[in-house]
C-alpha cells in the first residue's frame, strides 16, 4: 500500500512538473500556457473576443491586476487528466476554473474545441468574472449565451420551455432562493435558456429596459457574493421599472418569438377577459402580422376599440374581419351595437335586424333586448 501511494504521488508530482514546464505566451490581456501552433492562434482569438465583449460592457481594463490565465492542451487525454486532477470530473472542450485567488483562475482548453460553443461560452465566463467574480447567475449565464448566439438555435430552445418560461422576477432573484427552490440549481439548462431570453428581451426592447442592464452593471460589486449582488439589483431594478409592466412585456416577447398563432391568441383572450386591453391589443396585432387574412385578431381589436369608445376604429376592424370571413350574424351584431354607440341609430338597427334574420337562435332575443332598451 505504501509503494502504491508513493507511486501515485510521484505521478502527480511529475504531472505538475510537466505542466509547469509548458511554454508561456503573453498578450495584453492573457497569459497562455500551452504548446504548438494552437497556442499562437488562440491568443489572437482571445484578444478579439476580449475587445468584442468590452465594446459592450466598457469595463476599465486597468481593473484587472494580472492577465487572464489560459491553459491549452493539444491532446484530449492530457486535457481530461488535468481536469480530473483539478476538479475530479471532465467537461467537454473547455472549462473556466474560478478560485478566490486571481492567480489560480484559469480557462482550461482542449485545442480541438477552439471553434466550439463550449470555448465561446467559457471564455465569456472568464471575461466577466475577471471584473465581477460573483455576478447574479442570470446575468452571467444569460450574457454568456447572448454573446455567442450565432452558435445557438436559441429560439428553438426557448420554444421548448414555452408556457413554462419563468417570470422575469423569478429569473432575476434566483440567487436569493434556497437550493431546493432554485431553478439554476435544479435545472440549470432551463435556467440558462430563460436567462438568455430575458437578456435578449432587455437588449432589444425599449430604452428603459436597455438602461436596466447598464444600471445593473454599474452597481454590481466585485467584493460581494452572487446573492448579495442580486439584492443590490433587486433594490435598484424593482424601483427603476414597473415590474408588472415588464412581466407583461416579457411574456408578449416570448409568445411573439415563439411564433405560435394560437398561443398568442390564447394569451390575448386571457388578457382581454381581464380588461387588460392595452396588453391584449399588442398580442392581437402580433397575431394579425402572423396571419393577416385571419379574421379573429381584427374582430378582437374591434372589441378593444369599442371598449375604448373609439367607434370609428372599431368599425374599421369589424369591417376588416368581415372581409376575412367572420360569421355574418356575429359581425352584423357587433357593427349594429357600434353604430348605435356612434350615434347612427338607423344604420345600427339595420345591422341588428340582419343579425337576427341570419341567426335567429343566437341573436333574435339579444336584438330584441337591445331594441327595447333604445326605444324606452
Amino acid at each position: 500500500m505504501k509503494n502504491k501511494r508513493s507511486y501515485s504521488l510521484l505521478l502527480f508530482i511529475t504531472a505538475v512538473f510537466i505542466l509547469n514546464a509548458m511554454p508561456v505566451f503573453s498578450t495584453d490581456n492573457y497569459t497562455i500556457i500551452g504548446t504548438g501552433i494552437s497556442a499562437d492562434t488562440i491568443k489572437w482569438e482571445l484578444e478579439y473576443r476580449f475587445e468584442l465583449y468590452n465594446s459592450f460592457f466598457r469595463f476599465d481594463t486597468a481593473e484587472i491586476i494580472r492577465p487572464l490565465n489560459v491553459r491549452l492542451f493539444n491532446d484530449i487525454g492530457s486535457y481530461e487528466h488535468y481536469l480530473m486532477l483539478q476538479i475530479g470530473r471532465v467537461l467537454n472542450g473547455a472549462v473556466y476554473l474560478h478560485y478566490d485567488k486571481p492567480e489560480l483562475r484559469e480557462l482550461v482548453v482542449y485545442s480541438g474545441s477552439i471553434d466550439s460553443f463550449e470555448f465561446d461560452y467559457q471564455s465569456f465566463i472568464q471575461y466577466l468574472r475577471a471584473y465581477i467574480p460573483h455576478p447574479p447567475s442570470w446575468l452571467l449565464n444569460g450574457f454568456a449565451l447572448f454573446a455567442n448566439m450565432q452558435d445557438l438555435q436559441w429560439m428553438e430552445q426557448v420554444r421548448s420551455l414555452g408556457s413554462s418560461m419563468p417570470r422575469a422576477r423569478e429569473i432575476i432573484l434566483d440567487d436569493l432562493l434556497l437550493p431546493e427552490h432554485s431553478l439554476n440549481v435544479n435545472n440549470p439548462d432551463n435556467f440558462n435558456i430563460a436567462s438568455l431570453a430575458l437578456i435578449a428581451f432587455l437588449r432589444i426592447n425599449n430604452s428603459d429596459y436597455r438602461r436596466l442592464i447598464y444600471e445593473s452593471l454599474l452597481i454590481l460589486s466585485p467584493e460581494l457574493t452572487a446573492s448579495e449582488n442580486t439584492s443590490l439589483l433587486q433594490r435598484r431594478i424593482f424601483n427603476f421599472v414597473d415590474m408588472d409592466e415588464l412581466e407583461s412585456d416579457f411574456r408578449i416577447f416570448i409568445l411573439a418569438g415563439l411564433g405560435g398563432f394560437q398561443e398568442i391568441l390564447d394569451e390575448g383572450h386571457i388578457l382581454f377577459s381581464q380588461n387588460r386591453f392595452e396588453e391584449a391589443a399588442q398580442l392581437y396585432i402580433r397575431a394579425m402580422e402572423l396571419r393577416p387574412y385571419d379574421y379573429i385578431p381584427y374582430y378582437y381589436l374591434g372589441l378593444i376599440a369599442y371598449n375604448r369608445e373609439d367607434y370609428p376604429a372599431a368599425e374599421r376592424m369589424f369591417l376588416l374581419s368581415r372581409e376575412r370571413g367572420i360569421e355574418s350574424s356575429l359581425i352584423n351584431y357587433a357593427l349594429g351595437l357600434n353604430a348605435l354607440k356612434a350615434g347612427r341609430s338607423e344604420e345600427g338597427v339595420d345591422y341588428l335586424h340582419l343579425a337576427a334574420a341570419l341567426n335567429p337562435a343566437d341573436f333574435r332575443t339579444r336584438v330584441e333586448e337591445v331594441l327595447r332598451e333604445i326605444w324606452r
